[in-house]
């Protein structure tokens, strides 16, 4: 067998997209869109009320609040239950997250991530120091062990918090992402099994936090009228609102077609060496938002970059999610990263690698990618030395 590495033709001439927005057709928007443009009523309409119940009952909460982007919805929570605190976040985190909870004046301290989880679990020992608020995290679709982190925050009395980007159509014990902690925080950027353009969701069962976030989005303004102490522009559009609730009701139709594209891969790479797929208990549905392998480079014979660069040159996407991780980000830290400190997180940031996922994504496709790397692994020996050689990986 060779490889396109090698001179032989790309084995997908077409390319394979690795993400694409899920969308309506656009004929069925058409008219609504329309109709917002003629009334004039930009913000604060039907629309916006409307995706946020529906987006509750999704999730099986009483509150939905939207915000302009997942990232001041993060920014408004932190500010209202943490400013001036130390919040607890798991050191394999999306930096932007991190920025979010900095500006919401809360003081991030990392935890390393389990090593064969890849996600924050709750650590007895006292290397969690003293948190006022716990950020947990659903990574690629993932629950982030919502249910022990509920029991750890009740035992400890500290609240706790998830980042649920990742988390649409997700649940535990038949419990949804979006229903776990004192609230959730949803982005719906087009990357997101739920978009809407751009946009963010708090999810809560406390109605006196949905009120704080609702004033929090209006620059602070109460329902009185009057000002608070801390408020930003974050208010979503109608036009964003619309296309969230059509994305919404697509919500467990792509769910399940990425539950089998994950089938597909996982029965061809679970054989190779060298690649590790997580394991999904029985009791959990995960969305696959990312279909991520963990390549180790010792017994695959190649690296997750090497690698990557050999299936990208057959016509396929692939990504590096997280190669600077939040807890190394300079622009997190102000350093130029504290290595050494959560080796779990740098091994990951060195050897995760995203497969396709978009919509026109097959299950042939998936056979094929998954074939692709077995054959990677099976002439890795050749295939090193000619990257080395290359100097391209």
């Amino acid at each position: 067998m060779r490889f396109a590495v090698e001179g032989a033709p790309p084995r997908f001439p077409e390319s394979i997209l690795y993400s694409a927005p899920v969308l309506p057709p656009a004929d069925s928007m058409i008219p609504e869109i329309q109709t917002i443009l003629e009334t004039g009523l930009l913000n604060k309409g039907a629309w916006s009320a409307r995706l946020e119940r529906e987006f509750a009952s999704a999730v099986e909460t009483g509150e939905a609040v939207l915000f302009s982007s997942g990232g001041a919805a993060l920014t408004a929570l932190v500010r209202l239950l943490a400013s001036g605190k130390k919040v607890l976040a798991p050191a394999f985190l999306f930096p932007p997250a991190a920025l979010s909870i900095v500006d919401g004046g809360g003081s991030i301290r990392f935890q390393d991530v389990s090593p064969e989880s890849w996600i924050l679990e709750p650590d007895e020992t006292e290397s969690m120091g003293d948190p006022a608020l716990v950020l947990g995290f659903h990574l690629f679709g993932r629950p982030g062990a919502p249910i022990e982190w509920e029991a750890w925050s009740k035992r400890h009395d500290v609240p706790v918090i998830f980042d649920a980007a990742h988390g649409p159509g997700s649940s535990v014990r038949q419990r949804p992402c979006g229903s776990f902690g004192v609230a959730e925080v949803f982005s719906l950027t087009p990357s997101k099994l739920v978009t809407a353009g751009e946009g963010g969701v708090v999810t809560t069962d406390d109605q006196d936090l949905a009120r704080e976030l609702r004033n929090f989005r209006n620059y602070g303004k109460g329902e009185d009228g009057r000002f608070g102490s801390h408020g930003m522009s974050a208010r979503p559009t109608e036009l964003a609102a619309c296309l969230g609730c059509y994305s919404l009701t697509l919500l467990s139709e792509e769910r399940d077609r990425r539950v089998r594209l994950a089938l597909e891969y996982g029965a061809i790479l679970q054989e190779a060496g060298g690649v590790e797929i997580p394991e999904r208990p029985e009791d959990e549905v995960w969305n696959y938002h990312e279909y991520a392998i963990r390549i180790h480079p010792d017994e695959f014979g190649l690296t997750r970059d090497e690698l990557a660069y050999l299936i990208e040159a057959e016509g396929v996407e692939v990504r590096r999610q997280y190669t600077e991780p939040a807890c190394i980000a300079p622009s997190v830290i102000g350093v130029d990263g504290i290595k050494g400190q959560f080796p779990a997180t740098e091994c990951l940031s060195g050897e995760l690698l995203q497969l396709p996922m978009a919509p026109g994504v097959t299950l042939q496709d998936a056979r094929s990618i998954a074939q692709l790397i077995s054959e990677a692994h099976s002439c890795s020996g050749r295939l090193k030395e000619l990257c080395r050689g290359t100097g391209r990986c």
